[in-house]
């Protein structure tokens, strides 16, 4: 049923049926409460306002000069991967309904801030990355501020992240639906640092593995987080090598860490074929090259998910500047390959 029907039976034009949908203030009670009566009688059922077209509402936000900077604190190298593009498209996508200009710095050097952000004239802050040295942190929190992903600061600023226990329980239930019976999760030393996504979700696998009674082992425990790729392919060879010695061997196997795409390729160096030899949730989708094959099951973060809910909290805490800090968790999901593919 489209809009100019109900104009039709209204006797009245589709722009006033607009202008009513839209709550105007241009039309009298006695037009508006026929149009309302037209659409009744056709059955007529308006769309939601977002979703309408034609100029969108703009929120009533305290604005002094409608900009919003998108702040890499470890530098250019993260807005370039999957997850950092995600993460400003969404971020970008957001503000952009409300006219909201994001602008994207970068930290070059520990205690180097950026002149637009030193001049103090935006709107707010979104931030990913590392909180910086004590001499930068003190001047950020002046304004709202949302940080995206684990890292960032604990005290202060908002936060938007994957549900990162989520994923360790997902991947759990997952290999127990494939019928494994005996589990292991690679991941590295435990930690509280702002890096500390892989013990969260080792802890959160292995603990429903013990809850559940299915036998579970762990390793990488004893293991730091390496620091280049070169370390990361040594690590991962260790790692599988001591998975092929396990007894009996699991045949179920979840990479907490962000190793999976070395865990694969070692595998397959020892005839270890993955998702049939053992059924392997190889981490974050971004993290792992497409050209795997066989392809593992993956975790999708929702990285536009994430950037696009952190400019919208952003948006609140400008209305809201009193409240107290949230965290926002974003439900990840497993891509899991058709059986056919591997």
């Amino acid at each position: 049923m489209s809009l100019s029907k109900v104009a039709k039976a209204a006797g009245v034009s589709p722009a006033t049926v607009s202008r009513v949908l839209n709550r105007g203030s241009l039309v009298s009670r006695e037009t508006a409460h026929k149009v309302r009566q037209a659409i009744k009688s056709v059955g007529y059922r308006p769309a939601p306002p977002a979703e309408r077209r034609g100029p969108k509402a703009r929120l009533h936000l305290p604005l002094r000069h409608n900009a919003v900077s998108f702040l890499w604190t470890a530098g250019p190298q993260p807005a370039q991967t999957l997850t950092g593009i995600g993460l400003l498209e969404g971020a970008s996508a957001a503000l952009r309904r409300h006219r909201v200009r994001l602008i994207v710095e970068y930290l070059d050097a520990p205690d180097d801030l950026p002149p637009l952000i030193a001049s103090g004239q935006l709107d707010g802050l979104l931030l990913h990355g590392p909180e910086p040295g004590s001499a930068l942190a003190t001047r950020l929190p002046r304004m709202p501020a949302v940080w995206l992903l684990s890292p960032g600061s604990r005290v202060w600023g908002d936060r938007v992240q994957p549900d990162h226990r989520l994923v360790g329980r997902q991947a759990f239930e997952h290999l127990v639906e494939r019928d494994c019976r005996n589990l292991c999760c690679i991941t590295y030393r435990p930690t509280v640092s702002p890096y500390d996504f892989f013990t969260e979700r080792s802890d959160a696998f292995a603990q429903a593995a013990r809850i559940a009674g299915v036998p579970v082992v762990t390793l990488g425990g004893d293991l730091d987080r390496p620091a280049d790729d070169a370390a990361r392919f040594r690590a991962s060879e260790a790692l599988v090598a001591a998975f092929a010695k396990l007894s009996p061997r699991p045949d179920g196997l979840f990479v907490a860490s962000d190793l999976g795409s070395y865990v694969h390729d070692h595998l397959r160096q020892r005839r270890l074929r993955p998702m049939r030899d053992v059924i392997f949730i190889a981490g974050d989708k971004e993290h792992c090259p497409q050209h795997l094959d066989p392809v593992p099951v993956k975790v999708d973060v929702h990285s536009q998910a994430i950037g696009r809910m952190a400019a919208e909290l952003l948006l609140w805490r400008l209305t809201n500047p009193q409240a107290p800090f949230v965290t926002q968790l974003v439900q990840p999901a497993l891509v899991v390959p058709p059986r056919d593919n591997n």
